[in-house]
C-alpha cells in the first residue's frame, strides 16, 4: 500500500544555475511559492565578466555559491548532495565540472534529477574529449527524470541529441509580464519609426553587422522611410560596429546606447516601436520575450529560439533566415511602411503571445514534476 505521507511531504529542491540574473530571480521567486516545494539556489558564479551588471538580484530564497577546489570541483557540495537522498536536484546545464560529476553520480545511483537548458546546439563535435563528453551525456540522458528545455525548438534539438521524448518538458524562460508591459499612453507617432535592439555587442553571436547592412539597404532603396535604430549593450565588437555604421553612412540613424541595468529595460522598450533581433545563433533570448511582453512587434532571425518559437510572420512580427541581409531589409521596409496603428496591432498580438506563457505555466509544470517524484518515491500501491 502506498505511504500517503510520502505524497504530501515537501520536497527539498536544490536548483543549480550558472549566475544570478533578473529573469531567473523572477522565476525562482514565483516557484518558491509552489506548495510542497522548499527551494534553495546554488549558483556556479556570482558574476560573469560578459554581463557587467551593477544591480543586485536579491531574493528571499536561500542562496549559496560553489567553492571550487581541485579539478575545478566543489567537492564538499558534491558530498553533501550525495548524502541527502531526499533532495531533488535541478541543474541548469552540464558544462560546470561539479554539475557534470553530480549528474553522473545521480544517474549511476538511480536518484531523481532534472536538467534545465537553453536550446541545445546538436551539431556534431569531433575529438576524443568531445566523444567522451558525448558518451557521458548519453548516459545521463538515459537516467534523467525530466529534461526541461526552453521552447519548442529546444525540445526538438534535445530529441536530436538523444534525450528520450517521454522526459522532455517545454520550460521556457519566464518573463515578468507585469514589469514588462506596453507603454501607457502609447509612444506618439512622430513619423520616425524607432527600432531597438538589446544585447551584447558580439557580431558573431548577435549579427549586428547583418542588421546594419539591412538598414543601409532600406535607407538607399526607400529614402521616404524614416527610422532610427538604437542598440543597448556593450561588448568586444563596439569599435567594429561603429566603423560599419560610419562606412554605411548611418551616423544619423544608428546609435549605440551602451550598457543598461535591468531597471532601465522597461523604459528602453517603451522608447521603441519595433524590436530587431538578427542573431546568428541565440538559444532562447530573453530580450525577445521582454520586447513582446512590452507590446513590441519583433523582426528577428529564425536562428534565435525565442523568435522561432514565438514570432509568427505577419501576425506579431516578421522573421528572416540568419545572415540574410536582403530578406531582413525587405521585412524592415515592410514594417517601417505600416501605419502606426497597424504596427501597434502587431505589438498587441505580441503582448498576447507573451501572456500565453505566464509564469503560472512554470508553476504548474513544477507541481506536476513534484507529484511524479513523490509517486516514484512512494512506490507502487
Amino acid at each position: 500500500m502506498t505511504d500517503t505521507s510520502d505524497t504530501r511531504r515537501p520536497v527539498d529542491v536544490i536548483w543549480c544555475s550558472p549566475h544570478p540574473n533578473h529573469y531567473n530571480t523572477f522565476l525562482f521567486d514565483r516557484l518558491a511559492a509552489v506548495e510542497g516545494m522548499r527551494l534553495s539556489l546554488v549558483y556556479f558564479d556570482e558574476k560573469l565578466a560578459i554581463y557587467p551588471w551593477k544591480s543586485t538580484f536579491a531574493s528571499t530564497i536561500p542562496v549559496a555559491y560553489l567553492r571550487r577546489g581541485r579539478g575545478g570541483v566543489d567537492w564538499r557540495f558534491l558530498r553533501e548532495r550525495l548524502r541527502s537522498p531526499q533532495e531533488l536536484l535541478v541543474v541548469a546545464g552540464w558544462n560546470e565540472p561539479t554539475m557534470l560529476l553530480l549528474l553522473l553520480c545521480f544517474s549511476a545511483l538511480g536518484r531523481p534529477f532534472l536538467i534545465w537548458t537553453d536550446t541545445p546546439n546538436p551539431r556534431p563535435r569531433s575529438g576524443l574529449r568531445q566523444r567522451l563528453r558525448g558518451g557521458a551525456l548519453a548516459f545521463i540522458f538515459r537516467h534523467v527524470t525530466r529534461y526541461l528545455v526552453t521552447g519548442a525548438p529546444g525540445v526538438e534539438n534535445a530529441r536530436r541529441l538523444g534525450v528520450p521524448a517521454e522526459v522532455l518538458v517545454n520550460f521556457p524562460f519566464a518573463t515578468d509580464t507585469d514589469l514588462f508591459r506596453p507603454a501607457e499612453p502609447p509612444r506618439p507617432d512622430t513619423g520616425t519609426v524607432e527600432c531597438i535592439s538589446s544585447g551584447r555587442l558580439d557580431i558573431a553571436h548577435k549579427a549586428y553587422d547583418v542588421a546594419i547592412e539591412a538598414f543601409a539597404l532600406v535607407k538607399s532603396r526607400h529614402p521616404q522611410l524614416r527610422f532610427r535604430y538604437v542598440v543597448a549593450g556593450e561588448g568586444p565588437d563596439r569599435a567594429a560596429i561603429e566603423r560599419l555604421i560610419a562606412d554605411r553612412g548611418l551616423g544619423g540613424e544608428v546609435e549605440l546606447r551602451g550598457w543598461l541595468e535591468p531597471a532601465d529595460l522597461p523604459g528602453f522598450y517603451h522608447s521603441g516601436d519595433v524590436f530587431v533581433h538578427a542573431s546568428n545563433f541565440d538559444p532562447f533570448p530573453n530580450a525577445v520575450l521582454e520586447a513582446m511582453a512590452s507590446g513590441l512587434p519583433v523582426v528577428g532571425s529564425l536562428a534565435a529560439g525565442a523568435v522561432k518559437d514565438r514570432v509568427v510572420d505577419g501576425e506579431n512580427g516578421y522573421v528572416h533566415e540568419a545572415g540574410d541581409v536582403e530578406t531582413l531589409a525587405a521585412k524592415l521596409a515592410t514594417i517601417l511602411a505600416l501605419p502606426a496603428d497597424v504596427r501597434r496591432a502587431l505589438g498587441a498580438r505580441a503582448r498576447e503571445t507573451a501572456l500565453s506563457w505566464h509564469v503560472d505555466y512554470h508553476a504548474r509544470v513544477m507541481r506536476q514534476v513534484l507529484d511524479d517524484v513523490r509517486a516514484v518515491r512512494a512506490g507502487p500501491g
